[in-house]
């Protein structure tokens, strides 16, 4: 049903709906309506299980950052294999990739426990996430002192690009551990 306008013109803009019902009562329906009201559940799904950012850290933990190591070794395992260096150089690049296998090592037996829901898998991530740190601030130097050659500017920017590196890592990864409602699920509160 349409209405004239206020003022009787006809036209454009001069048509508006009449109300179906004045403002003084309530809507015929709105008793049904209101029964018909179901409670609405905004937790969503129960935050149980390896998925998400969770899943995520498990294949870089697995997955991803042993083949970081890998890819990374290769260069340096081919000027050792060539030769051309002194076997004081040679011992420490050596030394250097099976550290970083250690550590990549490391990484995979706690992406393991945490993919597996092992008991201490968090406790487990985190010391991960710290040695990795402490490895990017102390290996480089002692890389230096085994070498013993003069640090220089590219290798100097390399070692604080590492360093800030391992540190977002350790910060992003280590509060995620920490402060994730679906690692305190998963893992039974262990935080």
């Amino acid at each position: 049903m349409l209405a004239v306008a206020p003022g009787g013109r006809k036209g454009y803009g001069a048509v508006t709906p009449a109300p179906l019902v004045s403002a003084d009562e309530p809507h015929p329906r709105a008793g049904a309506i209101a029964a018909m009201s179901f409670p609405v559940d905004r937790t969503g799904p129960p935050l149980i299980g390896v998925r998400g950012w969770l899943l995520l850290l498990c294949v870089i933990l697995t997955v991803i950052s042993p083949l970081v190591v890998l890819a990374g070794s290769a260069r340096p395992l081919h000027h050792v294999l060539v030769g051309g260096m002194t076997a004081r150089q040679a011992v420490a690049i050596l030394a250097d990739v099976l550290a970083r296998f250690a550590v990549a090592g490391y990484g995979v037996y706690a992406g393991y426990r945490l993919w597996a829901i092992r008991p201490g898998a968090v406790a487990t991530a985190k010391l991960y996430f710290a040695l990795k740190l402490c490895f990017a601030v102390v290996w480089p130097w002692l890389f230096l002192e085994i070498v013993n050659v003069a640090s220089n500017r590219i290798f100097l920017i390399g070692w604080i690009g590492g360093i800030i590196g391992a540190f977002i890592l350790f910060v992003v990864w280590y509060f995620y551990l920490l402060k994730s409602r679906r690692v305190a699920n998963t893992y039974f509160g262990a935080a």
